[in-house]
């Protein structure tokens, strides 16, 4: 494991894409980060922390237009995220187009 800076951001984008796993600190917690469309890489998060499949993964999304591309946001929801994004705020929103849904029973949060 290598300690990337903030300076190094592409570094994390290269093992993201890479498939491999890169743990991100944050204000409270430490996350650790995968490719949300390398189901393996997913898959590793959930067996390395022992968490049960029936609880989701977080979806991180870079803006409120990459959030309202894949998910459905309600007036609420665009209020909460322009108040409080980028920060600690987690919605659990429905997909907009179930192509992008990984299955019915594992719900994202955005």
């Amino acid at each position: 494991m290598k300690l990337i800076r903030p300076d190094e951001l592409p570094l994390a984008i290269e093992a993201l894409e890479a498939g491999e796993l890169v743990v991100v600190p944050t204000r409270r917690w430490y996350m650790i980060c995968a490719n949300a469309r390398d189901h393996d890489a997913c898959a590793r998060i959930y067996a390395g922390k022992g968490r049960p499949r029936s609880k989701s993964l977080a979806y991180i999304l870079p803006s409120l237009g990459a959030a309202d591309e894949r998910f459905i946001m309600t007036p609420a929801a665009i209020q909460l995220a322009s108040d409080f994004w980028p920060g600690d705020l987690a919605m659990i929103l429905r997909w907009r187009d179930s192509e992008y849904a990984p299955s019915s029973t594992d719900r994202r949060r955005a």
